[in-house]
């Protein structure tokens, strides 16, 4: 039982480790200069006219996808566009993270601020 308790300590305390490695900044500090929404047929396969893509004020060549379950056809998809816009119009800074970590090939999680 001892043995139990104490694998048990460890590993809530290596918690934090692990989680930490969920997730992946992609960017901060950034502004969005521009948003697609529609049917992409790219490197993370065909979306049926639901897909969000997104440009930085940084490198107006990058596009960066939503995660194909955060698309429109999602209500979690359509909060995180409408923060897109938000931080658009209104010149916020915006913060990424990938949770499929280590890629940060598309995002899905922002944070938007001042």
């Amino acid at each position: 039982m001892k043995r139990i308790v104490l694998l048990f300590v460890l590993a809530l305390g290596l918690w934090p480790l692990f989680s930490a490695q969920a997730q992946q900044m992609c960017f901060q500090d950034r502004r969005v200069a521009s948003v697609n929404i529609g049917y992409v047929n790219g490197e993370m396969g065909p979306d049926g006219g639901d897909a969000v893509y997104f440009r930085l004020d940084t490198n107006p060549n990058r596009w960066y996808a939503l995660n194909y379950s955060y698309n429109l056809d999602w209500a979690r998809g359509q909060a995180l566009y409408k923060m897109l816009m938000t931080a658009m119009a209104g010149g916020y800074r915006i913060r990424a993270y990938d949770h499929d970590y280590p890629y940060c090939d598309d995002v899905d999680q922002i944070e938007i601020y001042r």
